[in-house]
């Protein structure tokens, strides 16, 4: 026979569903025999075949029949009280939920019994599905009639009360549906509640449905306090319920648009509703905190106090003047002072802080946890609050800006800093101090957009006073307050003041100076953790410190207004100079002087003036060198660029003093350095130093000083430093160095000035032979010394000039021979360091290119007289007789050669010059001479031959010895 199940059970659906999609059988009471037959068929075989599907095929088919019963008899009654078709679905579920359940009763298997609960459950949520699922299709709370919420409410209750049976008693295997089946059961119940109370009318309203969705939370609570007061293990479920259902309507009080618009899409949205419901959310709050205290979730604590924070900011602006869509600003204010109510609350212990603990069951770490979490949530809708305030302040959002409004802007950002100091000074730490501080700046600052009680001009020292009275709250908050890089802080505050210095007030104005000192001030007296820098900021903070002198410094003296006019001036700049070598020189003193005692000077608090005397004492040196180049280089470059300039006289004091204090500290810092780059520098000064006085007396009073005074004024230094030769010779070598070599430069820049300057031959023979004369004293103790070759270079330059200017010659050979003998003697002077084949060579060469100049216009050229000859013979025996006298047989050698030649060619010239009978008898005397001296001297050589041979013997070794 199971071969007729499967169509029967086929028959049976088809039958059903023929049924359920025709509307004439729907309506006729004969034909809803089929459903039920059809749920009995399916029911049987299930039986037969054990079978769970058809099963809960056959509780489809019932559930349909009650369905279709329910519409065929009691539709048109329920439809009139306005009930909809899913309703009428529920009201058919329900009669299967009751059917089943006589079922369970008459027919008592344990299988029965488990499948009638599971498709018990199964009904009972899909009523209350299908009951919610109404209010989302048909919204309209305030239309909805009184008959809908009651079959609503019975309907959802009876679905609850199986779920409860299932919970307490669960069946075979539907322990792990505990959970479940007990939220089905308070889900429910929670329906019927809802249904029952707006059966009032008064709660069906926009204002008041918060209110009546809230009392399935009262009576959970109650519940729960009841189990955990019995005992009962339902309690945390009462307790779960209740708290799900406050953060629920807590919800749905936070987006009460979209809750108005679902619930009451017909009428319009009122902003007071907010207002209205907010006591409630103050309720649920504490309802929340105590389910908290029950043994609930820690975020029930965490949103119970959020939501007494948000419950009494609306419940306090529900006064109309408060409201903050109509007055942002008195709404701002309230936001604040309940910021700071709660804040003093939760710090300090009162009643009020009592008895939440207590009613929470919050201890001590729990609470500052919490307090933590709810302060900034406060902090942020202080400041959405104070923004909001801000719109209306200035004329955003629609609002209209008005002189009065505009000027409440600042106290508004004050009054949030305030709540940022308020919670710093109770959590100990100083970022809230930074927000706030940066909220005042705004504040200070708000006159430069809107109107504002503080003028525009005040600001500066507004934020000078805010700073100091920060460093004075500091010295007494600062061991409670958590360590802090006041760095920041600090570095925004000195930008801000700096921002007016520079932009509004101008560096130049009395303000910007006075404001920048006190800034500097401030500045200096920042703690900090070390004396020394540990870091590179802490590093540009403490040298930035150094700069305010000459800050100070340049800016007195400087007028901006006129720019050009400025950098043109020479006292801004010599100021500024003066200013950063004083710094420099001050950080050196420091450093040699004072810092062994200040190193031994105990300080408990170091500031930034500590670290900025670190940082001289260990690179005083340093910074004294730049300043000291700075200075310099900076003075040298104003006096060039204003060199035809007249100084007054406070510029050419500045001035030379500057040059003065300049070489006195060159030449501290070539004692401490070694360097002959120091002392060069030095005497760079002291030659700028009379400059700037010679330059100044040109430029006032042209006529007195003459360019024949700078060659005199040259020659009293070079005597000056030769006399203090011994002096200086006992000098270090760094020291020695610098002044000889001035010593040999002085001639040179004379005679380039003189030839500058168009002096004449007078001065410059003046200046040459003088500085001979005393080079020749210089080197007189020592043949070899350099200043001879300089002496006797200067000697043949004054010959030379000498010769060119005042005798006016132009021979080739008085020039030649000057210089030669210059070389000649410059060779005998250092023969002992040249070799004894390179002295010959060079006087061979030297010795030649004299005669052969002199024997040019002598021997070559018959333009010349005969007296050119005595130039040739004069200079030839000057060449023995110094051959004779030094013992050098090339000297003695080429001047009698030289001797020879130029008699025979003084002879020649002669003979040329007579007729021609007087150039034959002197011919034949000649010859006659010539013939009469070769014959007597060969007869005296025959008759006398050994003494002959002995002197020549004689002369032979006495030149031998010769060089």
């Amino acid at each position: 026979m199971e071969w007729l199940f499967a169509p029967a059970v086929a028959v049976a659906v088809i039958a059903t569903g023929y049924h359920t999609a025709t509307p004439a059988f729907r309506g006729d009471s004969v034909q809803l025999w089929a459903p039920y037959l059809s749920a009995v068929a399916i029911l049987i075989v299930a039986w037969s075949r054990r079978s769970r599907e058809l099963a809960w095929l056959a509780v489809s088919a019932l559930g349909l029949g009650n369905i279709h019963s329910v519409r065929l008899f009691l539709g048109d009654a329920l439809r009139d009280a306005e009930l909809s078709e899913i309703h009428l679905m529920a009201l058919g579920l329900v009669a299967t939920l009751l059917q089943l359940t006589v079922i369970r009763e008459l027919w008592r298997r344990d299988r029965v019994a488990a499948f009638v609960n599971r498709a018990s459950l199964a009904l009972a949520g899909l009523v209350l599905v299908l009951i919610c699922f109404n209010y989302v299709t048909d919204p309209g709370l305030a239309d909805i009639p009184w008959q809908r919420f009651v079959i609503s409410g019975v309907m959802a209750y009876i679905a609850g009360l199986y779920f409860r049976a299932a919970a307490r008693r669960p069946g075979h295997g539907e322990g792990p549906l505990f959970g479940w089946c007990e939220s089905g059961y308070h889900f429910g119940v929670t329906l019927a509640i809802w249904c029952t109370v707006l059966l009032i009318p008064a709660l069906r309203e926009p204002k008041t449905a918060l209110f009546a969705l809230a009392f399935p939370v009262g009576y959970f609570h109650a519940r729960a306090e009841l189990g955990f007061a019995g005992r009962s293990e339902l309690a945390p479920r009462y307790r779960d319920s209740a708290a799900t259902l406050s953060l629920v309507i807590v919800g749905l009080w936070l987006f009460r648009v979209a809750f108005h618009l679902l619930m009451f899409p017909g009428q319009e949205f009122d902003v007071t509703s907010y207002h209205a419901n907010a006591p409630l959310v103050i309720l649920l709050s504490v309802v929340m905190l105590r389910l908290h205290g029950l043994g609930g979730t820690s975020w029930l604590a965490v949103y119970g106090g959020l939501s007494l924070l948000i419950g009494s900011f609306f419940t306090l602006t529900w006064i109309a003047p408060l409201r903050p869509l109509e007055h942002p600003i008195a709404a701002a204010w309230c936001a604040i002072g309940l910021s700071h109510f709660w804040t003093l609350v939760s710090q300090q212990r009162s009643p009020l802080r009592t008895a939440v603990q207590r009613m929470g069951r919050i201890d001590g770490p729990d609470w500052f946890r919490l307090r933590r979490a709810w302060g900034m949530c406060l902090l942020i809708g202080v400041h959405v609050a104070a923004c909001w305030g801000l719109a209306e302040s200035i004329g955003f959002a629609g609002f209209a800006a008005t002189a009065s409004s505009e000027q409440l802007a600042a106290p508004l950002l004050l009054g949030t800093a305030s709540v940022l100091i308020h919670m710093g000074i109770i959590r100990q730490s100083a970022w809230y101090f930074g927000v706030a501080i940066v909220e005042i700046l705004l504040a200070l600052h708000a006159g430069f957009l809107v109107e504002s009680y503080l003028p525009r001009d005040q600001v500066v020292w507004a934020i000078l006073g805010l700073w100091l009275s920060g460093l004075v709250a500091w010295e007494f908050s600062s061991r409670r307050i958590e360590r802090l890089k006041l760095g920041t802080g600090v570095a925004i505050l000195a930008a801000v003041t700096m921002t007016h210095i520079v932009f509004h007030h101008h560096p130049d104005s009395t303000v910007g100076l006075w404001s920048f000192a006190a800034m500097a001030v401030l500045v200096a007296c920042t703690p900090r953790p070390n004396r020394a820098t540990q870091s590179n900021e802490e590093s540009v903070a403490a040298a930035l410190l150094l700069v305010v002198p000459t800050w100070l410094a340049f800016f007195s003296q400087a007028d901006l207004s006129d720019v050009p006019r400025t950098l043109a001036r020479t006292w801004p700049l010599l100021t500024i100079t003066a200013a950063v070598f004083a710094t420099g020189s001050l950080c050196r003193w420091f450093q040699a002087r004072l810092l062994t005692g200040y190193d031994t000077w105990p300080r408990t608090q170091p500031r930034l003036f500590d670290q900025t005397l670190s940082l001289a004492g260990r690179s005083g040196a340093i910074i004294n060198t730049w300043t000291l180049w700075y200075g310099f280089v900076a003075t040298v470059f104003v006096q060039l660029t204003h060199y035809n300039a007249v100084f007054e006289t406070r510029e050419i004091v500045l001035l030379c003093t500057l040059y003065a204090v300049y070489a006195a500290g060159w030449y501290f810092e070539g004692q401490r350095r070694r360097t002959i780059s120091t002392y060069i520098v030095l005497q760079l000064c002291v030659l700028g130093f009379f400059a700037v006085l010679r330059r100044q007396l040109i430029n006032t009073m042209p006529e007195i000083w003459k360019a024949e005074y700078d060659v005199w004024a040259s020659l009293v230094v070079s005597f000056g430093l030769c006399g203090a030769k011994q002096v200086i010779d006992a000098r270090p070598r760094e020291i020695r160095i610098p002044l000889l070599g001035t010593l040999l430069s002085l001639p040179l820049v004379a005679l380039i000035w003189v030839v500058y300057n168009k002096l004449g031959s007078d001065v410059a023979l003046l200046v040459v032979g003088l500085h001979s004369l005393m080079f020749t004293f210089l080197g007189k103790d020592d043949r070899e010394s350099p200043y001879n070759i300089v002496a006797v270079g200067g000697f043949v330059t004054f010959v030379l000039v000498f010769f060119w200017s005042q005798l006016e010659l132009r021979l080739f050979h008085a020039f030649v021979i000057p210089v030669g003998l210059g070389i000649l003697v410059l060779l005998q002077l250092f023969r002992g360091r040249i070799e004894i084949d390179t002295r010959n060579r060079i006087r061979l060469v030297t010795l030649l290119a004299m005669l052969a100049s002199a024997g040019y216009y002598a021997l070559v050229d018959d333009r010349h007289p005969v007296a050119f000859n005595l130039t040739l013979i004069i200079l030839s025996l000057v060449s023995m007789g110094l051959g004779s006298f030094l013992r050098i047989r090339l000297y003695l050698v080429l001047g009698f050669a030289t001797v020879l030649v130029d008699v025979v060619s003084i002879v020649i010239k002669v003979v040329r010059a007579a007729d021609q009978t007087a150039q034959r008898a002197t011919i034949g005397a000649l010859l006659l001479v010539i013939g009469i001296g070769l014959v007597g001297g060969a007869i005296y050589y025959k008759t006398r031959r050994d003494q002959v041979d002995n002197v020549i013997d004689s002369w032979r070794k006495k030149l031998g010895a010769w060089e």
